[in-house]
């Protein structure tokens, strides 16, 4: 059997060859400390000396050493020139293999690295088995070793002594699990796993061409009865085998990560490819599937709950809300009618009669016979009134006495609960103390009217809710008390406090962070890899914080005070008035006369073009690690990437285009296409482009990188567990946003899909610390990517926050307590709130341990704050990260007013993000404002498309440019483009053909279809 090749034969190269410098790369790496001079200066030949100080230079660049005869030439002629040396002078062949050991082993010790030896393999080993255990692909792990060993200050060994390392490991891997299967596998539950690749039976025993395997594949996305009654159906099919292979898997434990490896190759294969393959190795991957699909049910199951009870919730709301104005106009209507009556008949005759009354001159005998005169003209409209006024009042009574919102809520619970009832039953959850009135209450779910009377469980509702629930008979609203169980249910499973131990979604929020006791076991060794060991002792941190926003307050006010800040003003009535100076535009069109503007470049081209240089395509992967068939032709992948990217879908661009084979370009996508690979490929177009002299054009600073992130709304047609209603956005239907990344050279290195419900500050530190290419030094989002618990979390992750909040003057400014000895002038910007340095100081150790699992990246960012945000106030370790926050806010906030250029650049960096999203409608031609797909990770998977189709144009207009820059010489010509690029934009796209091409030969001229000649009327 061949030897798992882990890098291609590029890759291979480019780990195995020096780096090849530019010219800035090649002054730094070869610009050498005196003691390595000295060194140079000892040795006896001109070669010698070269092949020292170059490999000096290599080690700098990678930590590693090189052949001899891979030197680059220009490399030698650089170093030989620098030192005053004839490139003839020296000649390689001639630098012996043991002058080569000992100045290797010098550099080695120069620089503070061992060699690659016994101990080091331990120190491999030991990273090695969790990174097994996660399931990363082979090249991941190559290149984190190769992290892990430059870290610890041991040189990395060759390619394949790295790569048999990793496959004896990971074969050793599979050789236990398949062990463990042979070893725990009872005969009953083989056979209950070979029943799922035999056709489904219905009662009567025929077969349906369907086999029960494939019956639990797909995951239903509406929140339907009947989607929900198949959805049920299925999870009480997964419940009996769940039950069945717990003490296999337990024994197994792949974690979570294994779980989804096995089990997405068993949702991408056939029947007939599972049953291919050995026995112990068809069972691991089956027994990971029905886990998988047994999280993934439950996390549906509660998404249903959620998303019915929320909706149920608003929409009584709303009609609560509408009742109540229509009974206000019907009210008016009546009272207006009431009086309308009494001014008609009792108050005139009431007027007349006082009339007669104040007649001096008249005697009493006349007085009374008008009196009686007056009554008996207004008799026929008073008895009227007196017939009317009766039923009126008591219509303007029962007008008066409002709806309730309790009875709004009933009217359409009766649905709901019967709906919702068997959900609830089928799950099995965990509740915190807070939740355990509602975890009491929940079998009453389940029980007919006639049983349910007022001894149900009621401590988990409100005294108005008690009252509500009991009708005037003292007999209880058994709908009413049932919808408000599902209510308080769907707060709790939102707030945390209820959860599901079989989910990879509604956790316990500790389960998602590293181990309590592993954490306290090794606490040091976490703390170095996540580079958090400056941060393990509070008081020096919070000191240091202390001062710098003492001094950041009197530094902002007095340039406030002395007229240094023009721009931050007070009006009369003390509100602050802050005005930014307004970015000049910029000229696109200016840059797009210098791009093809009489040719339509083929988007096809453009992604061969770019793939030819960054190899992109090399990222698309089989699905199966140890998968060594050749690859399918590189067509096939681009017609995948153009079909989901250009949201044209890969059936119909199968069926529009030629010279492609439908099922072919379905295997691909099937096998090789996935959120991962489409990241990874995102991740080689990224790299080329900062590998790029020109984009650094648009860098503010050369020492500094400036990233922003935004959120853009896209619909979803079908039914979708991942999409929301908002009607600003979709009107009646639902979507999601796609939250995308970009830095100042516009590259686009990072996006993810989440529901339109969701906040977007969830999913800020995903793009920062899961891409591998970009390393943000400052990032800024607009107010929804911005929080008080973000702005902590970053500062201990080493970025630097720089959000445009909406309101800024209505924000809160925080101190330590030292701020309120200071003077309050007027017109002073000034703490309205103070730090609790005690909640930090208590919650430290679990700041660093939340932080830590991020960085080292057992889970990732948006897991960990979409459940913390979940539990709000209640959460300690939230109020402490909300609490450190609050001093990176005020130091951001005073910054802010204090520095019009730090505004300008947040601007410039959000308008980048603007200007994407444009881009990507223009992409997106087949479907410009929607998603194809309803599946999350499909989903991802076309976005990912998207945005690398958006990374090969940008990449191609720098290739473009660079070559037009080299072309213009020195003259004049390059200073004009020079200034187009530098106040233009690259994302342009106008001189792309992204619409295909049109065929008017005369064969498309015929009739395909046989379209009969119409019979007209005569």
């Amino acid at each position: 059997m061949p030897v798992m090749s882990i890098l291609t034969p590029l890759e291979q190269d480019a780990y195995s060859q020096p780096p090849v410098f530019s010219h800035v790369e090649r002054k730094r790496f070869c610009d050498f400390p005196a003691s390595l001079l000295a060194i140079a200066d000892t040795l006896r030949s001109p070669t010698n000396r070269v092949g020292f100080l170059l490999s000096c230079a290599y080690f700098r660049a990678t930590k590693r050493f090189f052949p001899v005869q891979s030197f680059h030439q220009h490399d030698i002629e650089f170093i030989a020139q620098r030192w005053g040396l004839s490139p003839q002078q020296i000649d390689l062949r001639r630098y012996g293999k043991y002058a080569r050991i000992g100045h290797q082993q010098r550099i080695r010790t120069f620089y503070g690295f061992t060699l690659f030896d016994a101990n080091a393999q331990v120190v491999l080993a030991t990273e090695l088995r969790p990174l097994i255990q996660a399931y990363l692909s082979p090249k991941q792990i190559f290149y984190r070793l190769v992290d892990v060993l430059i870290h610890t200050k041991i040189a990395p060994p060759s390619y394949v002594v790295l790569r048999t390392f990793i496959v004896e490991a990971l074969t050793q891997h599979k050789v236990d699990l398949i062990r463990i299967i042979q070893q725990e596998l009872p005969e009953g539950t083989r056979q209950l796993l070979d029943a799922l690749l035999t056709k489904h039976q219905t009662k009567g025993g025929a077969l349906i061409n369907r086999y029960q395997l494939t019956l639990l594949k797909r995951a239903p996305q509406s929140t339907t009865p009947s989607s929900i009654a198949k959805s049920l159906a299925n999870l009480k099919r997964l419940q009996v085998l769940h039950r069945r292979i717990l003490p296999a898997l337990q024994r197994l434990a792949l974690g979570h990560a294994g779980i989804r490896y096995y089990a997405h190759s068993v949702l991408k294969s056939e029947i007939f490819q599972l049953t291919r393959r050995t026995e112990e190795d068809r069972y691991l991957h089956l027994l990971a599937f029905i886990m998988h699909q047994f999280y993934r049910r439950h996390d549906a199951m509660i998404e249903v709950i959620v998303k019915t009870m929320q909706g149920a919730v608003n929409t009584a709301q709303r009609d609560h809300k509408a009742a109540s104005y229509e009974r206000r106009e019907s009210t008016t209507h009546l009272v207006q009618t009431l009086l309308s009556h009494l001014d008609d008949s009792f108050l005139t005759v009431l007027s007349a009669i006082e009339h007669i009354v104040q007649q001096a001159d008249w005697d009493a005998a006349h007085k009374v016979q008008q009196i009686k005169a007056t009554l008996t003209r207004h008799h026929p409209t008073t008895q009227h009134t007196l017939t009317v006024l009766p039923p009126l009042r008591e219509q303007i009574t029962r007008e008066l006495t409002d709806i309730s919102y309790y009875q709004v809520l009933e009217k359409k619970g009766r649905r709901i609960v019967r709906r919702l009832a068997p959900v609830v039953q089928a799950l099995t959850f965990q509740a915190d103390p807070g939740a355990q009135g509602v975890m009491v209450a929940l079998p009453t779910l389940h029980l007919p009217p006639r049983a349910c009377d007022l001894t149900v469980p009621m401590a988990f509702l409100t005294a108005a809710e008690r009252r509500a629930v009991q009708n005037p008979e003292g007999t209880l609203r058994v709908t009413l008390y049932k919808m408000l169980l599902l209510v308080h249910l769907m707060r709790c499973l939102k707030s945390g406090t209820m959860n599901l131990l079989d989910s990879y979604k509604y956790r316990p929020f500790d389960d998602y962070l590293i181990p309590r006791a592993q954490w306290q076991h090794e606490k040091a060794r976490l703390l170095a890899r996540a580079n958090l060991t400056a941060f393990a002792d509070p008081l020096p941190v919070l000191n240091e914080l202390e001062m710098a926003l003492h001094a950041q307050y009197a530094t902002t006010n007095e340039r406030v005070l002395t007229g240094a800040n023009e721009q931050v003003q007070w009006s009369a009535t003390g509100t602050l008035r802050i005005t930014t100076p307004k970015l000049e535009e910029q000229e696109r069109e200016a840059l797009q006369t210098f791009l093809p503007d009489r040719q339509d470049i083929p988007l096809l081209e453009v992604l061969s073009t770019v793939d030819r240089y960054s190899g992109f395509l090399e990222a698309f992967h089989h699905a199966q690690h140890r998968h060594r068939r050749v690859p399918p032709p590189r067509k096939t992948f681009f017609a995948g990437i153009i079909g989901l990217g250009c949201g044209i879908g890969t059936q119909k661009i199968a069926r529009i285009s030629r010279q492609l084979r439908p099922r072919e370009l379905e295997q691909t996508v099937n096998w090789f296409f996935s959120p991962e690979a489409t990241r990874l490929a995102n991740d080689r177009v990224a790299s080329l482009m900062t590998r790029l002299p020109l984009p650094n054009i648009y860098r503010q600073t050369s020492d500094t990188v400036h990233t922003s992130s935004d959120g853009q709304k896209f619909e979803v047609r079908q039914d979708s567990l991942n999409a929301n209603y908002s009607f600003k956005y979709f009107g009646k239907g639902k979507g999601v946003s796609v939250y995308s990344f970009i830095d100042e050279r516009h590259v686009l290195f990072y996006s993810t899909v989440i529901s339109a419900a969701e906040r977007e500050s969830t999913y800020v530190l995903d793009g920062l610390l899961h891409n591998d290419v970009i390393e943000s030094d400052m990032h800024s989002t607009d107010t929804h990517g911005y929080s008080e618990v973000i702005f902590g979390v970053m500062n201990l992750l080493g970025f630097s926050f720089a959000p445009r909040i909406r309101n800024l003057k209505k924000q809160r400014l925080y101190a330590f307590r030292q701020e309120t000895r200071q003077e309050a002038l007027p017109n002073t910007v000034r703490p309205v709130g103070y730090i609790n340095t005690a909640l930090l100081l208590e919650q430290w150790d679990e700041i660093l341990r939340f932080v830590a699992t991020m960085k080292v990246k057992e889970t990732t960012a948006s897991d960990l704050f979409r459940r913390l945000n979940s539990y709000s106030k209640q959460h300690a370790l939230y109020r402490a990260l909300k609490t450190f926050g609050h001093i990176h806010k005020s130091l951001f906030i005073l910054r802010y007013l204090d520095d019009v250029a730090l505004r300008q650049a947040i601007e410039k960096q959000l308008n980048k993000s603007e200007s994407a999203h444009k881009f990507t409608r223009a992409i997106s031609v087949g479907n410009p404002r929607e998603l194809l797909e309803a599946d999350k990770q499909e989903q991802d998977m076309e976005e990912g498309c998207k945005r690398l189709i958006k990374n090969a144009i940008i990449c191609w207009n720098y290739l473009y440019l660079s070559q037009k820059l080299e072309e213009a010489g020195d003259g004049p010509l390059r200073e004009t483009l020079l200034h187009a690029i530098r106040h233009g934009s690259v994302v342009c796209w106008q001189h792309i053909n992204l619409l295909g091409e049109y065929d008017f030969s005369e064969e498309r001229l015929e009739d395909s279809v046989g379209i009969k000649p119409p019979k007209l009327l005569a």
